[in-house]
């Protein structure tokens, strides 16, 4: 895979098709990335902050403008700083979750960060990796997990919409326990230990595909009966449906 940020998923199931498939280790830069199991989903789901945090909202431009690694890890250089930890508490946080992080992923691997020209390198066993090589890093673990990130910028009045938006949304949303029943019933499991050992990505891609196979049930029904008629064919369940999220929500269907 390329260290270019700009890879794009198709790109990347394509390469790494086998590993996708059968849940298996990704490998790249001599580096084992391993898919995080269903059972760690709630810390992968915090830890994973670190990687979907713009820097650049960050209101001290000092370290706003530092590559996503050194940003993360600044917080080292301070540790014994009190005052600094009680001003740079998200950045302090954001670095406790790449440690955490690192462990889901990196198993096995002893993973440190180690100071080099005054900032901190990542280093898995014997291996150091800079800044931009930990840019691929980030674009294997959020793919291979299953996260869809865009990294366009998006101008903050348009991001103080969204969050408004969403604040005003009072529609009940589906929580985890939700999403593991709905695929408890369609894989007819009695208990929560035979889908624990599933992949994070395998999980949310199921839960994606029950909720694209009921809209296509529904549609194609209300299609066929005559009194319901759509523009164009209707996407069969099966086939990608990805959108840029954030975007399409709020403002493509005005």
């Amino acid at each position: 895979m390329s260290q270019n940020s700009s890879v794009t998923r198709e790109t990347f199931d394509a390469k790494y098709q086998q590993q996708l498939c059968f849940d298996e280790p990704i490998s790249y830069e001599d580096v084992l990335f391993y898919p995080v199991e269903y059972a760690d989903i709630i810390e992968l789901n915090q830890c994973v902050q670190c990687l979907i945090f713009d820097p650049l909202d960050y209101p001290n431009e000092e370290y706003a403008v530092l590559p996503r690694l050194y940003f993360l890890t600044e917080p080292l250089k301070h540790k014994d700083d009190i005052e600094w930890n009680a001003r740079n508490i998200t950045m302090v946080t954001l670095c406790g979750s790449l440690c955490k992080l690192c462990e889901l992923i990196f198993k096995g691997q002893k993973v440190t960060f180690a100071p080099k020209n005054g900032y901190w390198q990542l280093q898995v066993d014997d291996k150091s990796f800079t800044a931009k090589q930990f840019e691929a890093f980030r674009k294997i673990i959020l793919e291979q997990n299953g996260f869809e990130v865009n990294d366009e910028f998006i101008h903050n009045d348009i991001k103080k919409y969204i969050e408004a938006e969403e604040a005003n949304d009072k529609e009940p949303k589906a929580t985890l326990e939700d999403c593991q029943e709905a695929i408890m019933l369609e894989l007819k499991c009695s208990s929560v230990k035979e889908i624990k050992s599933m992949s994070v990505r395998r999980f949310n891609r199921l839960v994606q595909k029950i909720l694209h196979r009921e809209n296509y049930v529904i549609c194609y029904s209300a299609s066929m009966s005559g009194l319901v008629s759509f523009k164009g064919d209707i996407p069969h369940w099966l086939s990608k449906q990805r959108s840029n999220a954030l975007i399409d929500k709020y403002f493509l269907k005005k």
